[in-house]
Order: structure tokens, then C-alpha cells, then sequence
């Protein structure tokens, strides 16, 4: 719910995704190469991505869609910094 809520949130294995302070990160999806990588003392990570922050908003409004309760307007406004509008 965090995620769909547009909070930061840390993954945890393969293809997981980090989302933090405006920085998505994906770690490698193939088992070996992951594993690898944590043995050898290095992060397993695939891709990092620095969102701008209306990107990040439209991901937000796009996710929150998922929630039944919806979009208190208030709420997206606080959390991305943009309006809803309504």
C-alpha cells in the first residue's frame, strides 16, 4: 500500500526495487549474477533511475488509482508537491 501511496519502500532479492528518496533502483533478476555480486561485497544492483518529480508524480496518481478508497486530493498534494485536479 505504501508503494501505490507513493512512499519509499526497499526490496529485498532478485528484481526487487528500491524506491527511495527520488532514486528507483532494480537489482539483477538472474539468480547467479545477484548472488555473485553480494559475495563479492558489491550491491546487486541492475539499474538506477533519478525520477523527476512529476514523473514521479504521475507514477503516484497512476498507482493510487489501484486503492478503493481513491485519492484524497489533499493527500496526493502533500505527498508529490503537484495537484489533482478536480
Amino acid at each position: 500500500v505504501n508503494y501505490w501511496r507513493g512512499g519509499s519502500f526497499y526490496g529485498a532479492g532478485p528484481s526487487a526495487t528500491t524506491y527511495v528518496r527520488g532514486v528507483r533502483e532494480k537489482n539483477w533478476s538472474n539468480t547467479q549474477l545477484y548472488c555473485t555480486q553480494l559475495e563479492s561485497g558489491s550491491r546487486a544492483i541492475a539499474s538506477r533511475e533519478v525520477l523527476a518529480p512529476l514523473a514521479r508524480a504521475g507514477e503516484t496518481a497512476a498507482f493510487g488509482l489501484r486503492m478503493t478508497v481513491g485519492w484524497p486530493f489533499e493527500q496526493f498534494r502533500r505527498v508529490t508537491g503537484y495537484d489533482l485536479p478536480g
